[in-house]
């Protein structure tokens, strides 16, 4: 009956506390009120308590969800760290595996001479003192397959007529195949005679032209020349291989 009661009227212990009072007043039990006067649900029985006890009520619908609230300000940057120091130095790698040997570049593939149709060039000074003749040599860095004759050697001077054979100057010393051209960069000085390019392999300077390694060049001060006069010429020159 308690339990039907409590249905209907939503008892809480609060209010079971004060409906046992009400009827102990009721009722005349006055006196046993003064004397057990109920204050707590600690007075009560648990067991009571429990059997008082409503239960829980449905979970209800889950309220809309709030507005977001505003972005809270940023954070200070924090201070750059410093730099740090060198790191040790790394251990030295192993050796590498020796290379095969190449093969062997020209001009050695063709000989060890001047590959044909190919030019080298170098420059020569000389003095002549009279009356006496002046000599000087040229010598070729790369030897020439082959000897050239008096017909393949010119010597230019600055007023001459310039040769077929040699289109260079003495700026830029050219030759045509098979031929040895020795250019004069300025006049002689002094009264020299016709120069003369000789073979340095020939003895006692017997052939005319340019030998495999190099020539020879003579130039001369005529007989009467005083002995105090010098003869002075300098150029360059340009040899191609046949």
């Amino acid at each position: 009956m308690l339990t039907k009661l409590r249905t209907r009227l939503r008892l809480t212990p609060s209010t079971m506390i004060a409906s046992l009072a009400l009827v102990f007043a009721m009722t005349g039990g006055a006196y046993a009120a003064s004397k057990v006067l109920i204050t707590s649900t600690k007075q009560i029985s648990p067991k009571v308590l429990k059997s008082l006890q409503g239960k829980a009520g449905a979970k209800g619908a889950t309220g809309a969800t709030g507005s977001a609230g505003p972005a809270g300000p940023a954070g200070l940057a924090g201070a750059s760290g410093k730099d740090g120091g060198p790191g040790a130095e790394g251990k030295q790698g192993t050796q590498g595996v020796e290379g095969k040997p190449g093969a062997e570049g020209s001009p050695w593939t063709a000989g060890g001479t001047l590959p044909s149709k190919k030019t080298e060039t170098g420059s020569w000074s000389l003095q002549a003192h009279g009356p006496g003749r002046g000599v000087t040599s040229i010598g070729f860095t790369l030897p020439l397959a082959s000897a050239l004759d008096e017909k393949h050697v010119f010597f230019i001077e600055p007023e001459g007529e310039e040769p077929v054979n040699c289109p260079g100057t003495p700026e830029d010393p050219r030759a045509v195949a098979g031929v040895l051209c020795v250019y004069t960069a300025a006049p002689f000085t002094g009264a020299l005679s016709e120069p003369l390019i000789k073979d340095s392999s020939k003895l006692f300077f017997a052939g005319d032209g340019a030998g495999k390694t190099g020539a020879l060049i003579f130039l001369s001060l005529p007989e009467t020349a005083e002995a105090t006069e010098v003869g002075t010429a300098y150029g360059t020159w340009a040899v191609t291989a046949p």
